[in-house]
């Protein structure tokens, strides 16, 4: 910016001038901002004692970290609105958007349809289906898992998929306990690395959209092969 030259250390311009050198194609890493931001806030508390260890509340605001608003235990804290005034990082040039503004992706079932969000745990009691996008993920994984039984290896067979997913009800996830014990009780034993099924993210998007959603998931418990079940839907 041409306000301070290290050759001439002592002068400092108040204002840029013509002679300022270009900044097009220089980045300046993040954590070099914020690393001066604190130095600067450190050098200022010698003379001015309240802005001592106050470097994270001006970076930041008053949840003293970044993107605080989107973590909901911490907006709740805080009493942060994405986006909102309150929620601006100012020091270091940072807005959050109030709204997801990423582009959003079509379908991969059914591309003329976008994709549909990824409902967190605590809104799922308020909205119909709110955890369709996690139960179809937990049923693919499911789908994909193998054990060993009659001395080959072997998958799951749609009622025990159900059975399987019936049993856990909202909980979408088996430890490698859990999966032991059922295999076991069906006449099987677990093949590394298929030992547990993971819980599916709450945050983000899905591949799908919701009327994709709803098919693969009945497509799954069905049993049907995926040709059959085109072939009778398309058949109404």
């Amino acid at each position: 910016m041409g306000l301070w030259n290290p050759a001439r250390p002592d002068e400092l311009n108040e204002r840029i001038t013509h002679e300022a050198e270009s900044t097009r194609g220089q980045i300046v890493p993040r954590k070099l901002v914020e690393k001066e931001i604190r130095d600067l806030v450190e050098a200022a508390a010698k003379q001015y004692p309240k802005l001592k260890d106050q470097a994270s509340v001006i970076l930041w605001g008053p949840a003293q970290r970044a993107y605080a608003s989107h973590d909901p235990t911490t907006r709740k804290a805080f009493d942060l609105r994405q986006g909102a005034a309150t929620d601006w990082n100012a020091a270091v040039g940072q807005k959050n958007s109030p709204f997801d503004n990423r582009i959003i992706e079509q379908c991969v079932l059914i591309p003329r349809m976008n994709v549909c969000k990824m409902t967190p745990e605590g809104l799922a009691a308020k909205q119909p289906e709110a955890r369709l996008a996690q139960e179809v993920v937990f049923l693919l994984k499911l789908k994909n898992m193998r054990l060993s039984r009659h001395r080959s290896e072997s998958c799951l067979s749609a009622e025990e998929i159900q059975t399987l997913f019936g049993h856990r009800g909202s909980q979408l996830s088996v430890t490698s306990k859990q999966w032991q014990n059922f295999c076991e009780k069906i006449g099987g034993l677990p093949i590394p690395p298929h030992l547990e099924v993971k819980a599916p993210r709450e945050g983000g998007r899905s591949s799908f959209c919701r009327p994709a959603l709803r098919l693969v998931k009945e497509l799954i418990l069905s049993g049907e092969h995926p040709q059959d079940f085109h072939a009778k839907k398309f058949s109404n």
